[in-house]
């Protein structure tokens, strides 16, 4: 229960971040915030499981999806595909360093790009003729990059602190 108290408190507050107006004036670069979400999914889903990380990516994506005006069910679709992977990965490497999440979110990112301009061709969104995305992205990207650290600290700190964690985690 105090597992799942931690994930709704951490996804509220993250999910917050990436769509507040008002937390966008105060930590935003030029409007660009770091993606709080994809750094929260990617954590979760290395620490516990996958099925961990696709439920939260699921619902995350679906509230985030409300939220922004992209196509409806596409950060959905993303997020759950990096739970489960990532999930996957840490059956085969586990590997607890900051670098390696710091690589997890980098390549993640670059996927996500991916995924937003294939989609994004094939129902001709808007945002594939925005002339500054790659600006953006780039800043967005190393923005997120900077804010990992703190993130999977904070997290892996609560969760251990808590005891929610299985023993071979920590």
């Amino acid at each position: 229960m105090k597992k799942i108290i931690l994930y709704i408190l951490f996804g509220s507050l993250f999910l917050f971040l990436q769509v507040s107006t008002l937390v966008n004036r105060y930590i935003g670069i030029k409007g660009i915030v770091p993606d709080f979400l994809l750094v929260y999914i990617i954590i979760i889903s290395y620490l516990s499981d996958s099925f961990e990380g696709e439920t939260i990516g699921f619902i995350l994506g679906l509230i985030l999806d409300y939220f922004s005006s992209s196509l409806f069910g596409l950060s959905s679709f993303i997020y759950v595909v990096f739970g489960f992977f990532i999930g996957e990965l840490k059956k085969q490497i586990n590997i607890e360093s900051i670098f390696f999440i710091l690589i997890l979110v980098l390549l993640s990112s670059l996927v996500k790009l991916f995924f937003y301009y294939f989609f994004g061709y094939m129902f001709k969104e808007i945002f594939i003729t925005f002339k500054n995305t790659i600006v953006y992205f780039s800043i967005n990207l190393v923005y997120t990059l900077f804010v990992t650290p703190f993130i999977y600290y904070i997290l892996n700190a609560v969760f251990i602190k808590t005891n929610i964690l299985n023993k071979s985690y920590k």
